[in-house]
């Protein structure tokens, strides 16, 4: 079964498994960067928050990963990996550097096939790379345009839309300025709202602030408490331990060492 509803402040350092859904993410659209998917199923909408209610967090997950295993070769990144995230929770992933990581949001994402395990996925999906996905000879707006059309907004409204969601990050690059000309945190900015066109319901976000200054950095928690209100399910990856307080959840990967069982894959513990 999986485990309640979670309460903050207290902060809880676990791994959930769920029941399991048979079925994988209906289908995946992929850019021609080949760092960005949006998973689409059936999606349900959601109610509007307002202010002062509580956060209602789901029942069932948008998200949920069970007994993923990935390896390259004789290599094993992966192995028995589970995760799920409800609507209206954010949780976080960490671990060293070679966990798995990456390739587990990558496989949520799907851009990357499993060796095994299912992943199941409950409304549009998101994905922010880590490097950020954009391609260097179009303009912000141009990119706006492109990735709009694969989540089925048109030309006007992925321009409005992402005009948007870039002056919420303090998006500074001018408009006939190509990606490659855009210093690292201006891409990222770019990369964070390309993730956000059309209202996913799941959010896949690979340390999303690389390159931000403090100010935007302290700005990108706040929009996850924004997001997390609005019903949306959050699975950000992150190295800053000193943020975790900001999440429902820590799901903690362990490097696979040789002659490890399958358990030893995920650390799990509670607060």
């Amino acid at each position: 079964m999986l485990a309640g509803k979670p309460r903050r402040p207290r902060l809880a350092h676990d791994l959930v498994i769920g029941d399991g859904h048979p079925a994988l993410a209906d289908q995946a659209i992929r850019s021609p960067s080949h760092d960005r998917a949006l998973s689409v199923a059936a999606h349900s909408e959601q109610g509007s928050s307002q202010a002062g209610e509580m956060r209602q967090v789901d029942s069932q997950p948008l998200l949920e990963a069970h007994g993923v295993g990935k390896r390259y070769g004789r290599k094993v990144v992966l192995q028995d990996a589970n995760v799920a995230v409800r609507g209206g929770e954010a949780v976080a992933l960490i671990g060293e550097n070679g966990a798995g990581k990456t390739t587990l949001l990558r496989i949520c994402a799907g851009l990357l096939a499993p060796d095994a395990g299912q992943v199941a996925v409950d409304g549009k999906v998101g994905y922010c790379p880590q490097d950020p996905g954009v391609l260097d000879l179009l303009t912000a707006e141009e990119h706006l345009v492109y990735f709009g059309a694969a989540v089925g907004l048109d030309r006007q409204a992925a321009i409005a839309e992402g005009h948007r969601l870039l002056a919420d990050f303090g998006f500074r690059g001018g408009r006939r300025t190509l990606a490659k000309d855009l210093s690292g945190g201006t891409r990222q900015k770019l990369n964070l709202s390309l993730a956000l066109l059309g209202e996913p319901a799941v959010l896949l976000l690979d340390e999303p602030y690389q390159g931000f200054d403090h100010g935007t950095y302290v700005n990108f928690w706040d929009h996850v408490d924004r997001w997390r209100a609005a019903g949306k399910a959050i699975l950000v990856v992150t190295h800053m331990l000193a943020e975790l307080s900001r999440v429902d959840r820590v799901v903690e990967l362990q490097v696979r060492t040789v002659g490890a069982s399958s358990n030893d894959t995920v650390k799990q513990s509670r607060g």
